[in-house]
């Protein structure tokens, strides 16, 4: 008896499976179905709507059709592509194309959404359109825990006032850790704002002399951002926090700003310095505004026992001589190090010096 009631729980089981299973692959066919028809709408979209978009930069915006409201989305994509591929009057005039087709309702609905997808694509559109009449609402995002979210939110309203979105991002900017500083200074570059670098080399100014470590983390981002910002903005700030600053990290950090032969004292003061980092950014930058006569200073790092230092200290000695190939020569022959010899002749070669 007990071995029928188990043959009779495997079959239902096994029925209970199948069955699943089968559910499964039905569901797998819809969902393939429905992504052939959703390809199949916006291939016939593009087709129509491309040759459109041409005519409309060009200037005929006359002839624009009706939207459906199955195309808003597929409209807003290719609005986006085109407007990140344009550049000058292209850009203003796909802006007309959105108003004139009403679409700007449509985007403020996606915003307000909760799909990711959906904010994302109203808040690159509307960064483009440098649309202000969701400020709020995309300041809200900006502050969003969700990374991706947050930084797009960051880019539209620098897209649409940079001043008023760094007044408004300062702080965020300097504290969130995951908000790439290079992403960050690429968005400051496109913003290209004289006064938006001003006010971040203050703020660095302000925190040179620091030793809060909070302090220093927000110091260390500023430096990174102003690697973008124009040379005679950031210069001071970037000497007066490596006079007063003692954080390895912000030492490294200020030497890569070095272009001047009036900085000379500075970083040959950092050749011996015992953080390897700091001694790499040195050597590059006695390479740029040094003299041949700081060659041989410049030789002793080629016994450092980090190869990436005695790397850039061959690539910085080649420059410093001009890739002068005997006094390369003459110097390669009073090296006593065969590890340093062999740097030399690498970094020699690799820019066609004899």
């Amino acid at each position: 008896m007990l071995s029928e009631h188990l043959i009779q729980i495997v079959v239902w089981l096994s029925m209970t499976l199948l069955v699943l299973m089968l559910l499964l692959l039905l569901r797998i066919a819809l969902l393939r179905i429905n992504l052939i028809a959703h390809t199949s709408r916006e291939r016939i979209f593009l087709e129509v709507w491309q040759p459109l978009f041409a005519s409309a930069i060009a200037g005929d915006t006359d002839n624009l059709p009706q939207l459906e409201e199955d195309e808003k989305i597929y409209f807003m994509k290719l609005w986006n592509h085109l407007h990140q591929s344009l550049r000058g009057p292209a850009k203003r005039r796909l802006n007309i194309i959105a108003l004139r087709c009403g679409i700007l309702h449509d985007v403020y609905s996606l915003l307000h959404r909760k799909g990711l997808r959906s904010q994302l694509l109203a808040l690159t559109m509307l960064g483009h359109l440098e649309d202000r009449s969701a400020w709020t609402e995309i300041l809200r995002l900006a502050k969003h825990r969700d990374t991706l979210l947050s930084f797009v939110a960051a880019r539209a309203l620098f897209q649409i006032h940079p001043e008023a979105a760094l007044n408004d991002l300062k702080q965020l900017m300097l504290e969130r850790e995951d908000w790439p500083p290079a992403q960050l200074a690429l968005l400051l570059q496109e913003a290209n704002r004289e006064s938006i670098f001003t006010v971040l080399a203050n703020t660095a100014n302000d925190l040179a002399g620091s030793t809060n470590p909070t302090e220093l983390g927000r110091l260390s981002r500023l430096l990174h951002l102003l690697e973008v910002a124009p040379y005679q903005l950031a210069i001071p700030a970037v000497r007066a926090t490596l006079a007063a600053n003692q954080k390895d990290e912000i030492i490294a950090q200020c030497l890569k700003f070095l272009r001047e032969p009036s900085d000379l004292p500075a970083v040959k003061k950092h050749i011996g310095h015992p953080n390897w980092v700091v001694r790499l950014q040195a050597a590059k930058a006695l390479g740029r505004i040094g003299s041949p006569s700081d060659q041989h200073q410049l030789a002793v790092l080629l016994r450092d026992p980090v190869w990436w230092v005695r790397y850039r200290t061959a690539q910085a000695l080649v420059t410093l001589t001009r890739g002068d190939s005997q006094t390369l020569s003459e110097l390669r022959a009073h090296l006593a190090d065969r590890y340093a010899v062999d740097m030399l002749k690498m970094a020699m070669s690799e820019k066609g010096v004899q």
